[in-house]
């Protein structure tokens, strides 16, 4: 957990932060996936609805960057 806090610090101090917010909504997507697929948690249709929302809002969100870009 220090490691991914270091990291973040480099990346908002050193990288491009409005990229960064956006590639952060993948973190719950790839954790979920590797729930699915290590077998420890069940594929639903719920879990489906809830990474469309989040896969939306980085949609969203990357829309907005581009423009201010």
């Amino acid at each position: 957990m220090g490691l991914a806090f270091y990291v973040w610090d480099i990346g908002v101090k050193r990288g491009d932060i409005q990229l960064l917010g956006v590639a952060s909504y993948a973190a719950p997507l790839l954790s979920t996936a590797l729930l699915i697929l290590a077998g420890i948690a069940p594929a639903s249709w719920l879990l489906i609805a809830a990474a469309a929302l989040i896969a939306g809002g980085a949609a969203l969100a990357a829309r907005a960057s581009a423009r201010s870009s």
